[in-house]
């Protein structure tokens, strides 16, 4: 079973307590912004970040449930707005294996509900008067906006390095999942330490996912994935299973690779699958992920040997499985 949907079905009421509270921050007067918020929202995803959060509060034995699904809904806000953004940046056109709000109602509109809906997450966390908790994901929203100024500095830069990918991938990506774990001890009465583990458990669980996802770019059914293969590939975002190749391949191959790019002709992006493949791309791109495995791994052994940290355990290995 997608351990996901697991957490979903072990979570059910608290599921549904989220799913409320987002809908009611849907009901606008204004109806472009209903709109953009009714197809970004209701659009699928698996409210991964939230349920998440929900988790943690369980791991470190808390029962207010209803508290981290309010502080959930704000997480999801705060994620869906970042991909209103994304979207406009990058120019997609699909999204879930559905049309993008920029596609559908423009970009202007767009990235203007994306603030609207950052504002309205900061409200949920306002009202919760928790100063800790605005501070971590206050952190995490700079965070995410200096990752995402990095990588359009190296939009197109075949001599990026390893550390700078995950730079970006820590600040884009994974500080969110982290800030989602830390919340969740927090609201769950976890010890400071316990809390600082699970938000190392984040920064490393958030980091394989964005791996994976950076791998299945190139190795993916595009189908399944609700998007075409390649994307990072012709924006011009150098991810690592392209920095390992690059680092592995003689020049001129390098060239022609680079040669493709500037052409933009998608009908060749099978030789640069071709080339990923032959210069283990992704082959070293999974060694380097079993690093981050341990790492979250490691991160865990704070906490009692029960059904919950299992099950935290079991979704670090389920994130490597999907792009292996």
């Amino acid at each position: 079973m997608d351990l996901i949907l697991k957490l979903n079905q072990n979570f059910a009421k608290e599921l549904v307590i989220l799913e409320n509270i987002i809908a009611q921050n849907l009901n606008h007067e204004i109806d472009m912004i209903r709109d953009i918020l009714k197809h970004v929202v209701q659009a699928g995803g698996k409210r991964f970040r939230p349920m998440l959060l929900i988790a943690s509060t369980a791991l470190v034995e808390g029962d207010d449930f209803e508290r981290a699904a309010r502080m959930g809904a704000s997480i999801e806000m705060i994620h869906t707005a970042t991909l209103l953004h994304d979207d406009v940046v990058d120019d997609n056109h699909l999204r879930r294996g559905r049309e993008t709000a920029n596609k559908l109602f423009g970009n202007s509109y767009s990235i203007l509900v994306g603030d609207y809906l950052f504002t309205k997450s900061f409200q949920l966390l306002i009202d919760n008067k928790d100063i800790e908790i605005l501070d971590i994901i206050s952190r995490s929203f700079m965070a995410m906006a200096e990752g995402e100024v990095i990588q359009m500095m190296n939009v197109s830069n075949f001599d990026m390095d390893v550390e700078t990918n995950l730079k970006i991938i820590g600040a884009k990506t994974a500080k969110l999942i982290s800030a989602a774990c830390k919340i969740g001890g927090i609201v769950g009465g976890a010890k400071e330490e316990e809390i600082k583990a699970l938000g190392e458990y984040g920064e490393s669980l958030g980091t394989l996912f964005q791996i994976a996802d950076d791998i299945l770019d190139y190795t993916g059914d595009a189908q399944k994935l609700g998007k075409p293969t390649g994307n990072d590939f012709w924006e011009g975002k150098m991810t690592l299973p392209l920095i390992y190749a690059l680092k592995n391949a003689p020049e001129e191959e390098i060239a022609q690779i680079k040669n493709i790019f500037k052409t933009k002709d998608l009908g060749q992006f099978p030789q640069v699958q071709d080339f990923i493949e032959r210069h283990h791309g992704v082959e070293n791109t999974l060694v380097f992920s079993k690093q981050i495995q341990e790492k979250a791994l490691g991160h865990l052994k704070i906490f009692p040997q029960n059904q919950m940290r299992q099950f935290f355990e079991e979704l670090v290995n389920y994130t490597l499985i999907r792009a292996a």
